[in-house]
């Protein structure tokens, strides 16, 4: 069985879950390899580190004026803005609009004794002139609320949107979406599950008007989808590409 021998090859996939809170990166300096970790202050560890390959940091951002233009659902601000250049000098202060409305989760579920992944299905309305459909099939998301860790967001999502909690959560990456107009990050969790009599569920909390549907595929098929654009949400096909390589599987 694929599974089973894809445990034994990708078993150091799972270490990232177990070492959350500590951030390490490996660059090239000389002819040796230097790694840098940083357990206890990751954010400093990481400035440090870009510091040492020459990289610009926020500090050497300077925000000459920043106004709220709309505010929703979505925030949306108007910044003005100056920066160093790569070749030397700094910019003209120059205009950028900026959308917040914070960080989300979103788990791929997978089914390892069927080999099945849980998907929902749902209006989206980005996709709204999209010319296969404005319903997506996604993975479970959903955005982080004030004091909540991503577990917590990641099994309230799952109850809600797919009426199971999955039976465990592994840390995959975290991710800028869209960051030429967006700050909101994605943190992408691996969620083991029970996909028995899920499929075809309606779901979804009437006070957000959401209509859900529940979707289960076999793996091989769910990855063939990525690629005949069936499933076209990013973090989704992230997520499956990510549990081929788990599984064995080709792309």
């Amino acid at each position: 069985m694929r599974i089973a021998a894809a445990q034994q090859k990708h078993r150091l996939w799972d270490v990232g879950a177990r070492v959350q809170n500590s951030w390490k990166r490996s660059h090239l300096k000389g002819d040796k390899l230097a790694i840098i970790v940083n357990t206890k202050n990751s954010e400093t560890g990481r400035v440090a580190a870009l510091a040492e390959v020459n990289m610009f940091t926020k500090e050497n951002v300077t925000v000459v004026a920043r106004e709220m233009i709309s505010q929703g659902f979505l925030k949306i601000f108007r910044l003005k803005l100056t920066h160093p250049l790569f070749g030397g000098g700094d910019s003209e202060p120059y205009t950028r609009e900026l959308m917040e409305r914070g960080n989300a989760v979103a788990v791929v579920l997978y089914d390892e004794q069927r080999d099945k992944v849980v998907m929902v299905e749902q209006f989206r309305i980005g996709a709204l002139d999209d010319p296969m459909s404005p319903w997506l099939l996604e993975f479970p998301a959903g955005i982080v609320k004030e004091g909540e860790r991503d577990e917590e967001v990641a099994i309230r999502e799952c109850e809600e949107e797919v009426g199971r909690a999955p039976a465990s959560l592994h840390k995959i990456t975290k991710c800028y979406l869209t960051p030429g107009g967006s700050s909101e990050k994605i943190t992408i969790l691996y969620g083991l599950i029970d996909s028995e009599g899920l499929d075809g569920t309606i779901k979804g909390l009437d006070c957000e008007n959401e209509d859900i549907r529940v979707r289960t595929f076999d793996f091989d098929e769910a990855l063939q989808m990525t690629r005949d654009g069936r499933i076209r949400n990013a973090s989704t096909t992230l997520g499956l590409y990510w549990l081929a390589g788990k599984i064995g599987q080709k792309t």
